[in-house]
């Protein structure tokens, strides 16, 4: 029953992504990484919690850009 809307990709980058990432040497350093799996996700959801009865939900625009095509169009920049 949800209505759909769509709305042109805001990303400006490459559809795919050659970065091939590896953190085996600083993990070989004694670097341990919180993940969000392991804990920060759970952090900022406990966090949310605790404070959800001061959240102003008419000022949470369901919608996500990040750039604005308008101001673009208008001044030849791009505005983040």
């Amino acid at each position: 029953g949800a209505e759909i809307q769509y709305t042109a990709n805001p990303r400006l980058e490459a559809c795919a992504n050659t970065l091939e990432m590896d953190n085996a040497g600083l993990r070989h350093l004694g670097w341990n990484p919180i993940t969000l799996d392991e804990g920060l996700l759970t952090e900022v959801h406990t966090i949310a919690r605790h404070y959800r009865d001061r959240c102003d939900l008419g000022k949470i625009p369901c919608t996500s850009t990040w750039w604005n095509a308008d101001a673009d169009e208008l001044t030849g920049t791009r505005v983040a």
